[in-house]
């Protein structure tokens, strides 16, 4: 889902990786991203939902496992933004 027109913006939640998924808004998004081959990909809520409602993001980031076949990945919470066109420098 990453790709040049938009741009993901961390905005960790109060509380860190002790929140339970449950408590999180379902506006904010959450991504994984691989810290030993750099794939990111955004997860789906409600397929986590269904698995690990009351989970901490701490639990489910340490059970992730990156398709490179590492389990080195980072549960990071945020939103999505339009990159601005190329050559804008406002």
């Amino acid at each position: 889902m990453d790709d040049d027109s938009r741009k993901f913006v961390e905005r960790p939640m109060l509380g860190g990786h002790s929140n339970t998924l449950n408590i999180i808004p379902g506006h904010v998004t959450l991504l994984a991203e691989c810290r030993s081959c750099g794939h990111r990909r955004e997860l789906d809520r409600e397929l986590l939902n269904a698995y690990a409602h009351t989970a901490t993001l701490g639990q489910i980031e340490a059970r992730l496992r990156c398709a490179c076949g590492e389990k080195n990945t980072r549960l990071m919470t945020g939103y999505w933004v339009s990159a601005p066109p190329a050559g804008n420098n406002s």
